[in-house]
């Protein structure tokens, strides 16, 4: 293989989702998921939270309006994909 076709960026496969594009967005959705991820550790490491409690905080934090609108700003959701029955349209 050539020098010049190994380094060419444009044969190299594309991410599905584009966190360049929106790199506020792909923070929102980072800062969402460390939280839950800090949640889940504590409850594992030092039980100081119930399975019960876990779930309810993560659904909440992960069905947010502003994490879900993040998760469409940079691709995660098809964009004919129909709003969530609770959420109102985009």
């Amino acid at each position: 293989m050539r020098r010049s076709q190994a380094i060419d960026s444009s044969s190299r496969p594309k991410s599905r989702f584009d966190f360049l594009r929106c790199p506020e967005a792909a923070l929102a959705i980072c800062e969402r998921v460390a939280e839950v991820q800090a949640l889940l550790d504590d409850h594992l490491a030092r039980g100081n939270h119930s399975a019960a409690d876990v779930v309810a905080k993560a659904k909440a934090v992960l069905s947010e309006s502003a994490l879900l609108r993040a998760l469409f700003d940079v691709g995660y959701f098809p964009p004919n994909t129909p709003p969530a029955d609770n959420e109102a349209p985009l």
